[in-house]
């Protein structure tokens, strides 16, 4: 596993996982933090980069946060991330391997924060974001916050489920608030 800064302390990624500067996750967590949303999930957590930015710039604002990945090693180097920067275990057990589209969501979930893999060098298939939408979709979340490769267009089929609207680009992605028609 390869590190990163983050405050001054080491972040754990597995191999291959890109790196998601603070200041991204950041920028989501401040848009989403406007919502009466308080269970926030990452289903793409890779590092664990928004579920620690959450955990540590918007304590009082989430009452519960988990993440996902379907990368166990990913699953590890959060686990790893967390318990070096956070003392409080129980945010372990919410770490879990887990296929985003066909997977049961932990319950409660009403708010996703992630930044899905994108990009040609993405290893997922075609439709795999809108897979992964359509199950969200089907589990009742009604605001999904993520950032998506600034130059591919989203799919229409993200359109057909969610209300899709782009609120910032900034460091060659775009940011959008989806929510549930």
């Amino acid at each position: 596993m390869a590190t990163l800064n983050f405050d001054g302390s080491k972040l754990y990624r597995a191999k291959g996982t890109p790196k998601l500067p603070p200041k991204v996750a950041l920028a989501l967590l401040n848009q989403s933090a406007r919502t009466s949303s308080r269970s926030l999930y990452d289903p793409f957590c890779g590092g664990g980069t928004i579920l620690l930015c959450a955990r540590k710039y918007f304590p009082n604002h989430y009452l519960t946060i988990s993440g996902a990945d379907i990368d166990p090693l990913a699953v590890e180097a959060t686990r790893l991330n967390l318990l070096d920067s956070i003392p409080e275990t129980e945010l372990l057990q919410n770490i879990v391997p887990r296929d985003a589209t066909k997977d049961t969501l932990p319950t409660g979930t009403d708010l996703i924060v992630t930044d899905p893999p994108f990009g040609r060098r993405c290893p997922v298939s075609e439709g795999f974001l809108e897979k992964a939408f359509l199950n969200f979709r089907n589990q009742n979340v009604q605001d999904i916050f993520f950032c998506y490769d600034g130059k591919t267009p989203l799919q229409n089929e993200l359109k057909r489920i969610y209300t899709v609207k782009e609120f910032k680009r900034d460091w060659g992605r775009a940011f959008y608030h989806a929510q549930a028609k």
